[in-house]
C-alpha cells in the first residue's frame, strides 16, 4: 500500500464477527467444501467411489480390519505386490492370495481375477493419496519406499514389453465431423 492511511466507511459498527487470515471460519469452511463438490466431475466421483470402494475391501480381506487414515507404509507397499506381477521360478504372478482375489470378484468389487493394469494401481494409489490430503494426513503413497517401487516396478513392465495404453488423437476428418454437428450461437 502507499503513504496514504485507507479510510473505510462502516455503515453499522457490528459488521459481522472477526475473522483470523490464517484459520477459515466455519461458514467458509462449509463454502469451500460446498464449491469443490460442486465443481467435481460426476465421473471422477464415480471413479474415486469406486477405488475407495476397493481399498475398503482388499484392506478387509486382506488384514481382518476396516481401513482407517493414515494407511500405514507397508500396507501400501503390500498393495502393490499384490496387484502388481513379479517374476518368479514359476513365472510372473502377484502376490494376492487366491482366495482374497476370487473374495473380490464374487462381491463384484474386481471385474476378472488376476493382477490389475499398472494404470488401475497407480489410480487407486493416487485416490488413496488424495483421501490422506482431504483429511490433511500426509500421504504414504508419497513415502521413499513407495515411489521407488513404483517406479521400478514400471521399469521392469517396460522391460517385459508392457506400455500404458495411450488412445490415438482424433484425426482431421473426424474432427471436422464432430464440428459440423455443433450449433454455435
Amino acid at each position: 500500500m502507499n503513504d496514504r492511511t485507507m479510510k473505510l466507511v462502516i455503515p453499522d459498527a457490528n459488521v459481522g464477527a472477526t475473522l483470523y487470515p490464517d484459520h477459515l471460519s466455519p461458514l467458509t469452511a462449509n463454502a469451500v467444501t460446498a464449491l469443490l463438490a460442486e465443481g467435481e466431475s460426476e465421473n471422477t466421483v464415480r471413479s474415486y467411489q469406486t477405488a475407495l470402494r476397493y481399498w475398503a475391501a482388499w484392506f478387509w480381506l486382506r488384514y481382518g480390519q476396516a481401513i482407517e487414515l493414515p494407511v500405514p507404509t507397508a500396507a501400501i507397499l503390500q498393495f502393490i505386490v499384490d496387484h502388481l506381477e513379479h517374476r518368479t521360478a514359476n513365472g510372473l504372478e502377484s502376490a494376492l492370495p487366491e482366495n482374497v482375489d476370487r473374495a473380490l470378484v464374487q462381491n463384484r468389487i474386481k471385474s476378472k481375477l488376476g493382477p490389475l493394469a499398472m494404470s488401475t494401481v497407480r489410480h487407486r494409489l493416487s485416490v488413496l493419496s488424495k483421501a490422506h490430503q482431504l483429511k490433511n494426513l500426509p500421504s504414504p503413497v508419497h513415502a521413499p519406499q513407495v515411489r521407488e517401487l513404483l517406479t521400478k516396478s514400471r521399469r521392469a513392465y517396460a522391460k517385459r514389453g508392457v506400455q500404458p495404453e495411450k488412445k490415438a488423437a482424433i484425426t482431421l476428418e473426424p474432427l471436422q465431423a464432430m464440428l459440423a454437428t455443433c450449433v454455435l450461437v
